[in-house]
């Protein structure tokens, strides 16, 4: 992804620092690692649980009503996260589940 025209580095496996964060926060806390791992068995395609992902992270922005530099900078950061790579390992782990019941 670009920013004013400047590639955004990688960082650690992700397309970005931005992806990167998302997606420690979401493997990190158990409960949020089941939910997302259930989201997988319950879509059709890859797509769909990165939309499904980005919403919910969207809609538990505490900041997201606010009107303040905060919220802003938040805001802006998270039009950054690439959610189909934040979604990758969750993909694979169906896609490996569906294989060894075949």
């Amino acid at each position: 992804m670009t920013q004013n025209g400047t590639q955004l580095p990688e960082y650690n496996g992700y397309n970005n620092k931005f992806s990167w964060l998302v997606g420690l926060w979401l493997d990190n806390d158990y409960g949020l690692h089941n939910l997302v791992s259930e989201w997988a068995d319950e879509v059709e395609d890859k797509d769909q649980l990165a939309e499904q992902v980005k919403d919910f992270v969207d809609e538990q922005n505490p900041l997201a009503e606010q009107a303040s530099m905060y919220s802003d900078i938040l805001s802006y950061a998270l039009v950054f996260v690439d959610y189909e790579s934040v979604v990758d390992g969750y993909w694979e782990e169906r896609t490996q589940d569906e294989d060894e019941d075949d």
